[in-house]
């Protein structure tokens, strides 16, 4: 059942997801992963990554930035449970956190320097999350 909710979020988002980023102003995306370098440098949008975390497991992403970029992330869950996510300057410094008690998760930093930053996910139940983490770069 998991494995179809995965592929059902992964249709809804590449198919459904088009429509709504369409009628708003476009944000830089990054894929979770990968470095595509800055916002400025970057043109496409629609990009996000699917992700399993074990029960009470802890995974890292890292992304670079530049001095003045505002950056949004997102976490989405697939319902099962509770997901946290911290985000820390190059230096390991703690910069935001969201910790609610579901899996749907938000974060918004501005550098003020070149930096890389790392976002945390943890899941805090006893079954594995499949999520998605967007990371809009602007």
């Amino acid at each position: 059942m998991k494995n179809l909710i995965a592929h059902l979020t992964i249709a809804i988002v590449l198919f459904g997801g088009s429509a709504a980023i369409a009628s708003a102003q476009i944000p830089t995306v990054f894929a979770v992963g990968s470095f595509l370098g800055t916002a400025a440098a970057a043109k496409t949008a629609n990009s996000n990554s699917m992700y399993r975390i074990n029960a009470y497991a802890t995974r890292y992403h890292s992304y670079q930035m530049n001095r003045g970029e505002t950056v949004k992330v997102q976490l989405t869950g697939d319902g099962d449970t509770d997901l946290d996510l911290y985000v820390y300057d190059e230096n390991g410094k703690l910069i935001s956190k969201s910790e609610t008690y579901s899996d749907r998760e938000y974060a918004y930093i501005t550098a003020h320097m070149r930096t890389s930053i790392t976002v945390k996910v943890v899941n805090r139940d006893d079954v594995y999350n499949d999520y998605d983490l967007t990371v809009w770069i602007k």
